[in-house]
């Protein structure tokens, strides 16, 4: 166990050329009920289309989980294009909707300038979506081992099991 600081100086983290400070506009917390999650829309020019697997895969809303929607607020000026946008976190917002809370939960919301127009608001969104995916990282097969073997995972201690045994 050990600390980020404690992290960082150990790989020298400080020497790979990172820029101090920030770039962007600081996303907004706000509580958002299910009522209006089921009014967020997804805009089919950047999003993935949306995976009837990974819903069924999920099985249930898992609230531990739920780290904060990322969504996107355009202004009222785009009429029917106006409102709150999914970037990144539409599979959520549809877990939330069919899990049928009654509270409200967590949303980081990028809030576009009054004067922004349609395709600056795509624009922002999109190269949202393809930063936040560009390196998200699968888990690797021993990663996700080791965790399952953390938390009793079944199958995962069996195959530590065999791994020791050949060891």
């Amino acid at each position: 166990m050990r600390t980020i600081q404690e992290t960082i100086n150990a790989l020298r983290l400080n020497e790979v050329g990172f820029t101090t400070g920030f770039k962007g506009k600081p996303l907004v917390p706000q509580m958002i009920s299910p009522s209006d999650i089921a009014n967020v829309k997804i805009d089919d020019k950047y999003q993935r289309t949306l995976s009837k697997a990974k819903i069924k895969d999920a099985k249930q809303l898992d609230l531990s989980l739920l780290q904060g929607l990322i969504l996107c607020k355009r202004p009222d000026s785009l009429g029917s294009h106006s409102g709150l946008f999914a970037p990144d976190t539409q599979h959520q917002c549809v877990l939330v909707v069919l899990s049928e809370i009654d509270f409200p939960v967590l949303a980081l919301v990028y809030e576009h300038d009054e004067n922004a127009t349609l395709d600056e608001c795509r624009k922002v969104e999109a190269e949202m979506f393809y930063q936040i995916n560009k390196y998200r990282k699968k888990i690797s097969t021993i990663e996700s081992l080791r965790a399952g073997c953390a938390f009793g995972e079944e199958e995962a201690i069996k195959i530590e099991g065999i791994m020791m045994r050949l060891n």
